[in-house]
């Protein structure tokens, strides 16, 4: 902003003071003098600024050019003054919670200069954006820095229609990891618009808004917290998910991380989802083991309110002394499952039978590894097997179980060939079943 010299004028964001003519220089010299005939030299000029707010932080720049377009800006004396050569200039002003000034130009000629900056207050609409709703037990907030949205915009939240969840839900699978299984989710439509006319409201080019959801799940440390951004493609129509980068905020009355916060550039659709990674537990059949062992092989803590299966036929969740304890009646070869509820949460743990020692084969590998080896059920060796073996320096407990190991050799045969199992080292025979009906048998000795 320019002003006539003993004259001071407002200009946007600022106010230029040029010197009086009390303050100019010498009169030029006159007419055939002999400073005429000597090299002028140019001396630099002394600018002051004087800012309101004093806080307010001015950058003096050489004007733009074509050969310079982004001029870099020119250091300030101790004081905060500029020594400049005569010539144009800009200056930036800034200070916090302030309209910032920018680019305002001025001319130095060869006298100082002061020049004064007004910076105008952030009025209310300019104001910050910091709303909240709950909606379905969740609060969402969302906030802005100043000028984002005008005074009078408002948040909408509203949870979105079931026949568009479908939409929603097949655009996120697209994006969720493969071993992710979603324990809880929410979709919410979330938009800041005008409360008289429903005119939305969208953040320019550049800037970015806070969104936040505030609930239990968050501070759960079984689930993973994932918080997808999903907008409708121009030219389809079709709903695509991206994958935020999701903060957990503490909430200080609890000390908890309650609080999933993300960073976006728009509004539309928002999901939030509670993810656990696949659960797996092998277990034996004919074995009782306690649900904390599970839960603790598996991954989930916490204390379970409640546990169902898939067929109890197979296995069984009981709670009679106040503790869990899973019992398989059996061995089986499906995949089963058991839904176990922590904290509202309930979680589905794929359970399968290791099969245990199914052949003859199999049982000669188990032999071979040492240690004890446990029936499941009965093993009977096929027409071209060959005695089982224990080899030397190896110490095998065998637990029949109440389960028969049958060579199923002819009595002549048996007569002829002998062992069900050569002992070569350390072989303990054991029957740990309550009726201990375990047996060996088809060859003439063991």
């Amino acid at each position: 902003a320019e002003a006539a010299a003993g004259q001071e004028e407002t200009t946007e964001g600022s106010r230029v003071q040029e010197p009086s003519e009390e303050s100019t220089g010498d009169a030029p010299a006159e007419e055939g003098s002999d400073e005429t005939d000597s090299p002028v030299e140019i001396q630099p000029v002394l600018v002051t600024f004087i800012s309101d707010p004093e806080t307010a932080v001015v950058a003096v720049y050489p004007a733009a050019t074509e050969e310079v377009p982004d001029p870099e800006a020119i250091p300030a004396q101790d004081d905060g003054s500029f020594l400049l050569l005569p010539g144009e200039y800009t200056y930036n002003a800034e200070a916090e919670g302030y309209v910032s000034a920018e680019d305002v130009s001025f001319t130095v000629a060869d006298t100082a200069l002061t020049l004064s900056v007004m910076l105008e207050a952030v009025g209310a609409e300019q104001a910050s954006f910091d709303q909240s709703m709950t909606v379905d037990g969740v609060v969402i907030t969302v906030k802005a820095g100043p000028g984002v949205f005008p005074a009078d915009a408002v948040l909408s939240v509203e949870q979105v229609p079931v026949y568009q969840q479908t939409q929603v839900d097949t655009a996120v699978e697209e994006v969720r990891g493969e071993d992710q299984n979603v324990a809880v989710s929410y979709t919410f439509d979330i938009k800041v618009v005008n409360p008289e006319t429903g005119e939305e409201y969208q953040p320019a080019d550049g800037q970015t808004v806070g969104v936040s959801f505030t609930l239990a799940e968050a501070a759960d440390e079984n689930l993973t917290t994932n918080v997808y951004h999903v907008t409708e493609e121009e030219t389809t129509g079709g709903l695509t998910a991206e994958a935020l980068d999701v903060t957990t905020e503490i909430t200080p009355e609890t000390g908890e991380g309650t609080t999933a916060a993300v960073e976006t550039d728009g509004f539309s659709l928002y999901t939030v989802e509670f993810t656990y990674n696949t659960l797996k537990y092998v277990m034996q059949g004919d074995t009782t083991v306690a649900l904390s062992e599970i839960l603790q092989e598996v991954g989930l803590t916490g204390g379970a309110t409640d546990v169902a299966v898939s067929n109890a036929d197979l296995f069984s969740a009981s709670n009679e002394t106040g503790e869990w304890i899973i019992t398989a009646h059996q061995a089986f070869d499906t995949a089963e499952w058991m839904t176990v509820t922590i904290g509202g949460v309930t979680y589905e743990i794929t359970v399968t039978d290791d099969g245990g020692i199914t052949t003859w084969n199999e049982l000669q590998t188990a032999l071979n590894a040492g240690g004890t080896v446990t029936l499941t059920q009965d093993i009977t060796a096929g027409a071209n097997d060959s005695a089982l073996s224990v080899s030397s320096g190896l110490t095998v407990v065998l637990d029949l179980n109440g389960y028969t190991i049958d060579r199923g050799l002819a009595d002549s045969e048996a007569q002829a060939n002998g062992n069900v199992i050569t002992n070569n080292g350390t072989l303990t025979i054991s029957d740990t079943s309550a009726a201990q009906t375990g047996a060996i048998t088809g060859g003439s000795n063991t």
